[in-house]
């Protein structure tokens, strides 16, 4: 078909100057070795040299690129992956999402639900401390309290931190609403019985609340460092986390240290982390990232670019020998890939065109012509990798003389009257412009003229959250394990800027079954009521559904117990590097 043919002759040229480009730039340091140590700054405590009881070499610097810097590092304005790869390292919550995505106790070492549901109450540990920061006096952390969930939960609510995550809590705490109004002074539902218990009152039972606490929303922060920082904390976190922050150098680099007062510690009673620290950098392009990763100047590549694809796998899917020295880990992921209609903005307010659009791409065409097999087609806003959860959403096919008529029904025949339509993407290597173009060929076959407008991350999210894009490329990761986590970008009661529907979809019959699911206690009807919600919002079609993601990363071979988990959150308070013994 058509649509295939100049994918394929795409990808063939695309692929073209970034293997000339390998060949200049890799030569004899390809895989070069890490030279650890001497990218921590000066004065920072090191481990070096030391070994656990069970083998695992302390110390080292481990160096990951992200593609888009942060927004913001303060927990209220984390939305975005970029922001929750870093601040994972940083901050701690009350629970946490083991490997397995399963909850297990975090800066809460134990917790009770009651019997109805409504009182949640978590038992903190004592001596988890702040890290040291000139915030508090002497410059030394103090110790955590109830007090501290009291605070960092009650900002998410408040409008002036500019919080993108006040959904977390509102609908479902008692008292939330009011407080974010401002109508009360604090938020009722909070309580503090003693300094190390906190408990969390809801007005109607929420089955996967639990799980809300895990997110990057619900990290805790010093309420010394938000005051001492002001309007730059964005930029100063203090948290209680594996990682204490150094600087932020703006477009290049994110450094942290170890905390050496973390509170956990491993099997043997060795204080975690193991690392001595992190550096986050963002280099935007997927080719030039490949390139400092086989040079041995990254200890983790993202992803394996859809363009140098052939150059790492063969036809078949075999890693070629000259890459077999590198640790390819591969996982299919709860994210969604997605371009979103503002639903409010013509020629988007009317179902027939977003229909359209959905049976105008080929889906599988982009997988398998792009991406190389790395994603499988949507035919579901959930997952399918979401666990007890199933989708029964049939899918849009590629079926463009079915768009073509429901352009002429909603009164554009041929595209005829549309005028020339606008995406917005931000940049991010070469993929996502390969995709849109992709979809660019794939609607104009059905009559739609697309131009494509690219700007860079943070730009591209104010531009969407202020409601100045009617088209736009985004992407949801999983915060939890649960499908409510995905069809809570189209409830009605989430619009951006504070949640997470940018596409300004309301539908009431959506509304009330999504809202009866998260109070429904019964597994089997709960799934039911998600699904007939789903289904309602899949056929009103506020997205263009496109894929959901695999991914291929590579890491170093001396890295050791990295995890690549469905929730694509690095997690590397357990992550150690192993060198060869020097002779």
């Amino acid at each position: 078909m058509m649509a295939r043919s100049r994918l394929a002759a795409y990808c063939f040229l695309a692929a073209l100057p970034a293997a000339l480009l390998l060949a200049v730039s890799c030569g004899s340091n390809a895989g070069g070795a890490h030279v650890p140590f001497t990218e921590l700054p000066e004065g920072a405590s090191t481990r070096a040299g030391q070994v656990t009881p069970s083998g695992k070499t302390l110390g080292g610097l481990m160096r990951v690129n992200e593609s888009a810097q942060p927004r913001s590092l303060d927990p209220v304005r984390t939305g975005e992956s970029s922001a929750t790869a870093v601040c994972t390292q940083i901050y701690d919550a009350l629970v946490n999402l083991d490997p397995n995505l399963e909850i297990v106790p975090g800066l809460a070492e134990s917790y009770e639900i009651s019997d109805d549901g409504l009182l949640y109450t978590f038992h903190i540990r004592k001596g988890v401390r702040f890290h040291d920061d000139p915030c508090f006096p002497g410059g030394e952390g103090r110790e955590l309290t109830a007090h501290d969930i009291d605070y960092s939960f009650s900002r998410l609510l408040d409008d002036t931190t500019q919080s993108t995550g006040a959904w977390v809590f509102l609908d479902v705490v008692i008292g939330a609403e009011a407080f974010h109004k401002k109508e009360a002074q604090r938020v009722e539902g909070f309580e503090i019985p003693d300094d190390y218990t906190f408990s969390i009152r809801l007005h109607t039972p929420f089955t996967s609340f639990i799980q809300r606490l895990a997110m990057t929303y619900c990290y805790i922060t010093a309420p010394e460092a938000v005051k001492y920082y002001g309007e730059d904390f964005f930029q100063h976190p203090v948290g209680t986390g594996p990682f204490r922050y150094v600087h932020w150098l703006p477009g290049r680099e994110i450094l942290m240290v170890r905390n050496d007062h973390y509170w956990r510690t491993d099997a043997d009673g060795v204080r975690l982390p193991y690392l001595d620290g992190v550096r986050f950098t963002f280099i935007p392009d997927f080719k030039i990232e490949f390139i400092e990763f086989d040079s041995g100047n990254l200890d983790r590549l993202y992803s394996i670019p859809e363009d140098l694809w052939l150059n790492v796998m063969d036809e078949d899917g075999n890693v070629r020998p000259e890459y077999q020295k590198y640790q390819i880990l591969n996982k299919e992921l709860m994210v969604s890939q997605y371009y979103g209609f503002n639903v409010t903005k013509k020629p988007y307010d009317d179902k027939r065109v977003r229909q359209a659009f959905n049976y105008a791409i080929d889906r599988q065409a982009i997988i398998d012509y792009v991406l190389f097999g790395a994603g499988a087609p949507a035919r579901s806003i959930v997952p399918r990798t979401m666990p007890h959860y199933q989708s029964v959403t049939e899918g849009y096919g590629y079926h463009p003389d079915k768009a073509k008529a429901l352009l002429a029904e909603a009164g554009y025949p041929g595209g005829e009257g549309l005028g020339e339509l606008t995406l917005d993407l931000n940049s991010g290597g070469t993929t996502n412009e390969v995709i849109a173009e992709a979809i660019q060929d794939q609607l104009a076959d059905s009559g739609v003229t697309l131009r494509l407008r690219i700007v860079e991350w943070a730009q591209h999210l104010d531009n969407v959250d202020e409601g100045k894009s009617s088209f736009f490329r985004l992407g949801w990761i999983a915060d939890y394990p649960d499908p409510e986590n995905f069809l809570a970008c189209l409830w009605g009661k989430n619009f951006t800027p504070k949640g997470t529907n940018y596409a300004r979809y309301a539908n009431p019959e959506y509304d009330r079954l999504f809202e009866e699911a998260g109070r429904e206690g019964n597994p089997a009807r709960r799934e039911k009521l998600y699904q007939q919600a789903e289904q309602i919002a899949w056929d009103d079609a506020p997205w263009l559904f496109i894929y959901f993601t695999r991914r291929y990363s590579m890491i170093q071979p001396y890295v050791r117990d990295y995890v690549l988990n469905a929730q694509e959150r690095p997690v590397l308070v357990e992550t150690w590097l192993q060198f060869p013994e020097e002779d």
